[in-house]
């Protein structure tokens, strides 16, 4: 859920992260600062061995068709927790009650904190989730 490379740039300019991966169903050549976004799908991350990661930052789609939105995340939350190494970290910034049901129903995660904000004026969370170690 890369998008157009704003969270993955941020990371290295504004945070120093060493290396950084910027994924995106349709990924955009390159964004300001050079970041390159790659072409892949956020439940199916098959070139990403398990348990390598240490943070996912992401701001998947929001879900207007909550059905669809909740298979997804479901769907990502499964994949995050393949990726994560054990006490990985993941934050996710979403609007969609669909998040929230997936959330609840997965097992691997312990949710840390939950921020209620405001997005261009839509109400939203900010959801820091941590991989259990089992």
């Amino acid at each position: 859920f890369a998008g157009y490379g704003g969270i993955v740039q941020e990371a290295v300019q504004g945070f120093g992260v060493r290396r950084a991966e910027g994924i995106d169903i349709r990924p955009h050549a390159a964004t300001p600062g050079g970041i390159v976004i790659g072409k892949g799908d956020a439940t199916r991350l098959t070139h990403i061995t398990n348990a390598t990661v240490d943070r996912i930052v992401t701001d998947p789609p929001w879900g207007q068709h909550e059905q669809v939105a909740t298979n997804l995340y479901t769907l990502f939350l499964q994949e995050t927790s393949r990726i994560l190494k054990p006490g990985g970290i993941a934050v996710i910034l979403s609007g969609a009650q669909a998040l929230d049901t997936a959330i609840d129903h997965d097992s691997h995660f312990t949710k840390l904190q939950a921020y209620r904000i405001l997005v261009s004026g839509t109400p939203a969370r900010l959801t820091k989730l941590q991989r259990t170690a089992t």
